[in-house]
């Protein structure tokens, strides 16, 4: 009963054009947003607007590391920078 009930609320809400993001799409959005607006993103900053756990965020930041959006003097710094490719960070803000 309880899936049915979550069903329904997932139908209205699509119905009605109310968006809820994942915890992860909020990560995301908070790292972007950081980046582009400050040019780093640490998991402090984006602890202050996201309710997820420390595990999670750093596996996004890791994931921006890894797919080349961002980097880290080294492994043991926790702030991350945007680099050469801030270019498509850039275009978020037009």
């Amino acid at each position: 009963m309880v899936v049915i009930d979550h069903l329904r609320e997932i139908l209205f809400n699509m119905e009605n054009n109310i968006v809820y993001m994942a915890k992860r799409d909020d990560i995301w959005d908070q790292a972007l947003y950081h980046l582009v607006n400050d040019g780093s993103v640490s998991t402090r900053k984006i602890k202050q607007h996201v309710d997820a756990s420390d595990q999670t965020i750093r596996h996004v930041l890791h994931t921006l590391e890894d797919k080349g959006y961002v980097e880290r003097e080294s492994n043991r710094h926790h702030t991350f920078h945007a680099n050469d490719r801030n270019y498509l960070f850039s275009r978020l803000e037009s």
